[in-house]
């Protein structure tokens, strides 16, 4: 079929006519609306810059201005069409008004007008979601606003995930593009899908004929055969990698991708994210990413006679500009010119390579603007141990600032911490300590742990075996595990120790007087180097298959009452000379 070389129109072509409506009525025609530019863009808020004459010199006065017609919050809506024959082509709210004043030019007032959506855009936000998917998550959001959405499909539910510090607008963005959805505006309605990109163009351009000016661009840099995605599976202790599958696109022009990244042997792309991300949602990244980059081969803009039906989101086909970038392409954004008489539309194709993140400020401000932020980790000296506030802190220098002075007070992280329970090892005045900053506030430090160095070296030698651990206190009290042998020890400086030994199968208790309780297969061994006292406040009894006792100089037992020798065999009682009473 040949191309067509006018461009639709709803009515007959002629004279151009555009409205101004505010709150639903038309603007006075004694307000002269010099201009208009509408922009709708992907994954943007579309917006009106409308320039109207106002400001009289003789009265000191912007009478446009001052009035209530262009106040922010008032409802906008753009008309556009030939003969007075017109369509919307944009609808939102006032959110910005401005006058200007230049030399050799006429006082103006400017109104700038956003889509509805625009409130999703102001304030930044924190929440939880849990057990939705990616679709529910938008739909709430959108909802919660009292506005409405048209979501495409998404995987399955999410069993959490967070929305910290951002605006809901940033944050619909970036969960969209991560399941490969574009989004735009229509109108007070968000329409959030994953392009079809075999759909029919919505127009036909040709050079000659319809297109009026162009722009395109062929760029090979962002181009790849294949595209990967990584993650780190703590489960499985490797790397899950998946890769991106191509979307069914025609390609415009007559390179091909493919051919673009050979030229310049961009073989493979590897995105990586270092937590566990699910394989389902590493394989919607990875999609997402290359679908992005094939979208980035060609990019530019095609300028035509002004035309309502045709949107971002939407294909337009591309005619008599060559083999080159011939064919048809993505509509990422929509401009409508309306100046001097004359209403030009200009179609943006293609899609930038970088994402959404990399175009907006989505970070929450380092120490929350209130003093310049220290990043990283750094080096502190501990100064002192005793909190006047009684909040458990400790007092640190960090070399870099100061040495001189005995610097801030630090809160300290713990194994476990608690009302009343916990861990409490604090290091000694002198210590190196890393210290970390909460909110990278350099006022608001956290000690995070010790660090050892040849100055202050650590109590065990390093080595690769590492079979010991231990814990060991200034004054030389120990516990020591050992891994090789399955020990372990605790122990005093002076030598009172006990050392529990799977290898040796042995429990044995000792102190520095050579008094000793070994535990084994054999029994219980106790050995005193001197005398061993047993004393019980009412009974004491042994019981055995065999007893004896030996003293190698006297021996005694004594009843202070009664007493009783019995045996159930014989009895014998020898002595070189036997006393009975």
């Amino acid at each position: 079929m040949p191309v067509a070389r006018t461009i639709p129109s709803s009515g007959k072509n002629g004279v151009v006519t555009f409205t101004v409506k505010m709150s639903g009525d038309a603007v006075p025609r004694s307000i002269s609306v010099a201009s208009a530019v509408i922009q709708r863009e992907a994954n943007r808020i579309p917006s009106c810059r409308l320039i109207i004459y106002d400001g009289e010199a003789s009265k000191s006065d912007f009478p446009a201005a001052n009035g209530d017609l262009f106040i922010p919050g008032k409802e906008m809506e753009v008309w556009a069409g030939f003969n007075s024959t017109e369509e919307m082509i944009f609808k939102g709210v006032v959110v910005k008004q401005a006058v200007k004043l230049r030399k050799d030019t006429a006082p103006m007032l400017e109104i700038i007008a956003k889509d509805v959506f625009v409130n999703l855009t102001t304030i930044t936000k924190s929440k939880y979601f849990a057990e939705k998917s990616d679709k529910d998550i938008i739909e709430e959001i959108v909802g919660d606003a009292g506005l409405s959405a048209d979501v495409g499909r998404t995987g399955a539910a999410i069993k959490e995930i967070v929305q910290y510090h951002s605006t809901d607008w940033d944050f619909i963005m970036m969960r969209a593009e991560a399941n490969g959805m574009i989004c735009f505006c229509e109108d007070g309605k968000l329409i959030a899908q994953q392009p079809n990109f075999n759909a029919d163009a919505s127009l036909e351009l040709l050079f000659g004929a319809t297109l009026l000016e162009m722009d395109a661009e062929q760029d090979a840099r962002h181009q790849f055969k294949k595209l990967h995605a990584q993650t780190w599976n703590y489960a499985d202790q490797e790397l899950t990698d998946v890769e991106a599958t191509a979307p069914e696109l025609t390609e415009q022009g007559n390179i091909s991708s493919d051919d673009l990244a050979a030229a310049i042997k961009n073989e493979k792309k590897v995105i990586q994210h270092g937590a566990a991300v699910p394989e389902q949602q590493l394989q919607q990244w990875a999609d997402a990413q290359f679908m992005r980059s094939k979208l980035s081969k060609i990019r530019g803009s095609a300028k035509f006679r002004g035309y309502a039906q045709v949107k971002p989101g939407q294909m337009i086909s591309l005619n008599g500009i060559g083999d080159r970038f011939n064919g048809n392409a993505f509509i990422s954004g929509i401009r409508h010119e309306l100046f001097g008489g004359e209403w030009n539309t200009v179609a943006q194709f293609g899609l930038d390579a970088e994402p959404f993140a990399s175009k907006v400020s989505t970070n929450v401000l380092r120490a929350a603007a209130l003093v310049p932020s220290i990043k990283g980790l750094h080096v502190g000296i501990v100064t002192d141990l005793e909190d006047p506030l009684n909040e458990f802190r400790i007092k640190i220098k960090i070399p870099t600032i100061s040495m001189q002075e005995e610097g801030i007070w630090a809160r300290m992280m713990m194994p476990d911490a608690g009302d009343n329970r916990g861990f409490f090892f604090r290091p000694e005045v002198g210590d190196e300590v890393v210290v970390g900053f909460f909110h990278e506030d350099p006022n608001h430090a956290v000690v995070l742990g010790g660090m050892n160095s040849s100055a202050k070296a650590a109590p065990l030698q390093q080595n690769n075996d590492n079979h010991e651990k231990g814990l060991y206190t200034r004054s030389e009290m120990k516990w020591v595990w050992n891994d090789d042998k399955k020990s372990f020890t605790t122990e005093t400086p002076k030598g009172k120790k006990i050392v529990i030994d799977e290898d040796a199968g042995t429990i044995e208790l000792a102190d520095e007087n050579s008094n000793k309780i070994v535990m084994n297969a054999d029994g219980i061994t106790i050995e005193a180097a001197k005398a061993v006292t047993i004393k019980a406040g009412t009974d004491l009894k042994l019981e055995c298959m065999n007893a004896e006792m030996k003293a190698d100089v006297n021996g005694k037992i004594k009843a202070g009452a009664s007493m009783e020798v019995s045996s159930g065999g014989s009895t014998t009682v020898k002595g070189s000379m036997v006393q009975i009473n």
